[in-house]
């Protein structure tokens, strides 16, 4: 009795085996025919249904969403791609890499092609799934943006200067200076810095120095702003001196609370006036300094006038 008690254990172990096996089979072929579908035109819904169906039968296998997001990457459905591949992180973490390598590659290729604005969505998500990638993508944007601009391209490297730009302004609480127009002489980036830091640490105020080769035609303000918006939102004590140098425009833009130091939209025009005439010079480095000493020097009279006020 103990005996057939133990044979029929195994025989249902072996038929549970077999009908899992077989089960898998199934999904798999699903997978399969889905993907030889989508070989072929005027399929999409046909597969997306079969993929789902795969997908619906057995929620908790990675493989099966990671399967299915490649198909549906493969017919253009990115949306359903990405649930998948997300899913699949989401079930077994081992996927991660698989899944964050796929969007890299693809980003790199479109940035290649010049096709920035995909080539960031990709980074994105690579870098939603994987927040290590940051700095790499940061890195590459800065590599094609040199390259570019080699090559004569001067719009297409400064946009990838700005995606560079972008990714590195959360971590830019006490502002910096970017010279991706390379116009700045080292030793005026030494002075530029020094007076920087004086701002920081006397009335912690961050200075943003950016030098742009183009902008092409979008208008300065608005460009120029989309940085400010995105560096240090809750910091109205900013502020940020900008240059792009094919189209010879300058701007600074700066804080409402700095308006209240003196730092007016006035005040900058008559700064900017002070700056332009070392520009015409190509000296920029230097114009970039006097101007950052005009600032500390009025917000040093403000300084002085409260203190008297408080005497």
């Amino acid at each position: 009795m103990k005996k057939l008690l133990n044979i029929t254990f195994i025989f249902l172990i072996l038929i549970a085996a077999i009908s899992t096996l077989a089960q898998a089979v199934i999904f798999q072929d699903k997978i399969d025919k889905a993907k030889k579908l989508s070989e072929l035109e005027g399929y999409k819904a046909e597969v997306s249904n079969l993929l789902e169906q795969a997908i619906l039968e057995d929620p908790m296998d990675a493989s099966i969403h990671f399967r299915a997001g490649e198909v549906y990457e493969k017919i253009g459905y990115t949306g359903n791609a990405y649930r998948c591949y997300r899913n699949s992180i989401k079930i077994d973490s081992s996927y991660k890499h698989k899944v964050v390598q796929k969007y890299f590659d693809k980003a790199e290729d479109s940035l290649s092609k010049g096709k920035f604005a995909i080539s960031k969505r990709l980074f994105d998500v690579a870098i939603e799934f994987s927040p290590d990638y940051q700095p790499e993508v940061d890195r590459k944007y800065f590599i094609f943006g040199e390259k570019y601009i080699n090559e004569g391209k001067l719009k297409e490297g400064s946009d990838c200067f700005r995606i560079s730009l972008s990714y590195q302004l959360g971590r830019l609480a006490n502002g910096r200076i970017f010279d991706y127009a390379n116009v700045i002489a080292k030793s005026d980036e030494i002075l530029i810095n020094k007076a920087r830091q004086n701002i920081l640490k006397n009335r912690k105020i961050p200075l943003l120095v950016i030098t742009m080769p183009s902008i092409g035609d979008e208008i300065i303000e608005n460009y120029v702003s989309s940085i400010y918006n995105a560096w240090n939102a809750n910091n109205t004590t900013k502020a940020i001196m900008f240059i792009c140098i094919k189209e010879r425009k300058v701007r600074i833009q700066q804080g409402s609370s700095l308006m209240q130091l003196g730092i007016t939209d006035e005040f900058c025009g008559k700064v900017l006036d002070l700056m332009v005439p070392y520009f015409r010079k190509h000296e920029f480095g230097k114009g970039l300094h006097n101007g950052i000493l005009a600032m500390i020097d009025v917000l040093n009279k403000d300084n002085k006038s409260q203190q008297g006020a408080a005497h």
